[in-house]
């Protein structure tokens, strides 16, 4: 039987269900598949990083990690199951309980990306073949293409529904912090104040809540505290480790973090200096781009 080569393989974007009623079964089962991919990853439009990130239930499972891990499963159904090729040859984590796992250098946008690139890779993959096209590569055995079309359609209804109900959750927890009146901040000096608010919000995955003229405000993403960075060309950086005829430090930030070596790596990687000077073994002390002392811990 021939091929089909279907509307699939050049996506434009979903093909409204009500469009496909008279269409061949492969161009629903793909239009029904496609809704479900733009759901997914347009769930966490509008969200702020640390929105992404909440956790809600009482497993792992945050809506950020959701979209991750449906990148994995797009892997394993139309590249490893089709290509034959291991897991660690892919870039994929071996088991669907990692896939869930976020780094600290895992943002909304790069997850996204993430997706799009694997979901465009699917629909390569599969747009010569037929439904009745035998693959190999699943570790059940040879399976037609039409199981795993099924298959696959089952689990990411799933997740979206999983993806709703998880932001639905996320956006009706901001209402009553918008409302409050007893803000508190931190607020940093320094000479470039661009490159110190982009340093924490990608650092902590933080948003920017406001920029004027020589100050700018992020958004933590819950609570009511806040970091700011303002503008000061007399700045003069503290130092580390202090001494009694330098600039001393003021004050100085904690950050908890699962996996403090993996932390500390991000954070030189975003321009933060690590010092040779490191009192304590949970510790890490290290300068923000303007110079202020700051600490990553794990308890």
């Amino acid at each position: 039987m021939t091929p089909i080569r279907t509307w699939i393989a050049f996506y434009p974007g979903p093909v409204p269900m009500d469009e496909v009623i008279d269409q061949p079964l492969r161009v629903q089962w793909e239009s029904f598949l496609e809704e479900h991919r733009t759901a997914l990853h347009d769930s966490l439009d509008g969200l702020t990083e640390e929105q992404a990130r909440r956790r809600l239930v009482s497993s792992e499972t945050t809506l950020l990690g959701l979209v991750k891990h449906m990148t994995f499963v797009e892997r394993v159904w139309f590249d490893e199951a089709i290509t034959g090729r291991p897991r660690s040859e892919i870039g994929i984590p071996d088991t669907p309980h990692e896939s869930f796992a976020l780094d600290e250098s895992d943002t909304i946008a790069g997850v996204q990306a993430a997706y799009r690139e694997a979901c465009e890779a699917s629909r390569a993959a599969v747009a010569n073949l037929h439904l009745d096209d035998i693959v190999t590569g699943n570790r059940r055995g040879p399976v037609p293409l039409r199981w795993v079309y099924l298959h696959f359609l089952r689990e990411i209804a799933q997740h979206c529904g999983h993806a709703d109900i998880l932001r639905e959750q996320i956006l009706a927890q901001p209402a009553d912090r918008w409302a409050r009146s007893d803000w508190w901040g931190v607020v940093l000096d320094g000479p470039d104040i661009d490159a110190l608010a982009t340093f924490y919000a990608e650092l902590r995955g933080w948003s920017i809540w406001r920029r004027d003229p020589g100050h700018i405000v992020l958004d933590a993403g819950e609570g009511v505290g806040y970091l700011a960075v303002q503008e000061n060309p007399d700045f003069v950086r503290p130092a580390w480790p202090t001494e009694s005829s330098r600039q001393q430090m003021m004050s100085h930030l904690d950050f908890e973090v699962t996996d403090l070596e993996a932390a500390v790596a991000h954070a030189v990687g975003l321009g933060a200096e690590l010092p040779a000077h490191q009192p304590q073994k949970n510790v890490r002390v290290l300068l923000d781009p303007a110079g202020h002392p700051f600490c990553l811990y794990s308890a």
